[in-house]
């Protein structure tokens, strides 16, 4: 998983290319880090977008986020 992205293409535009419903998602383009918001396509009878969290969730005992996984 990476740290940190960059998706320059404003909502409408992303929506368009995977055919899904804009919704509400007040994305404008820019970086997208851990803990911050950034736009997932979602699918199901009708595909949209959403605006989610980027990262994943600290560890049971920790409360710092998680940046990078590794499988060894």
């Amino acid at each position: 998983m990476c740290n940190l992205y960059r998706l320059d293409k404003p909502m409408h535009d992303v929506a368009a290319l995977f055919d899904a419903d804009a919704g509400q998602d007040p994305w404008a383009g820019g970086y997208v880090a851990p803990g911050k918001f950034g736009p997932v396509v979602i699918g199901g009878r009708r595909k949209r977008v959403v605006p989610r969290l980027w990262g994943m969730p600290p560890p049971p005992q920790g409360d710092r986020l998680v940046t990078n996984v590794r499988n060894l």
